[in-house]
């Protein structure tokens, strides 16, 4: 009989959402960075400029953030498992815990269709 994944074998199998999501967020800077360089070097456009420099600058310092919670995420692949309280993990605080992080993967999943639905169309 196969044995049960560790925590750390859980940590791990997270890990790609962190570099998808950095990837994500490194492309929005992208586009963004080549955004700037549409807009006339006049005072009236310092304001959007000095915007998304800003947003840019945000936008890359999370997907390295990403990449490096990723990275250390999918480094636990071989962490030992740990004696854990099984009670209060099967209790309602860590149900309920749990069921908001799953409500709050749907939101993020509905809000990425429907922004993707968006690019797609400006695509085509």
């Amino acid at each position: 009989m196969p044995e049960a994944p560790t925590c750390g074998a859980g940590l791990a199998s997270h890990a790609p959402f962190y570099d998808k999501l950095a990837s994500a967020v490194d492309a929005m800077a992208a586009v963004l960075d080549l955004h700037t360089s549409a807009l006339d070097d006049d005072p009236g456009s310092r304001p959007e400029l000095d915007a998304y420099r800003s947003l840019v600058d945000g936008q890359r310092s999370l997907a390295a953030g990403a990449r490096a919670i990723g990275a250390e995420m999918a480094g636990y692949r071989d962490l030992p498992l740990a004696e854990h309280d099984w009670g209060l993990m099967a209790g309602p605080a860590f149900s309920e815990t749990f069921r908001r992080f799953v409500a709050a993967e749907g939101e993020l999943l509905d809000e990425l269709r429907e922004a993707l639905d968006d690019h797609r169309r400006m695509l085509g």
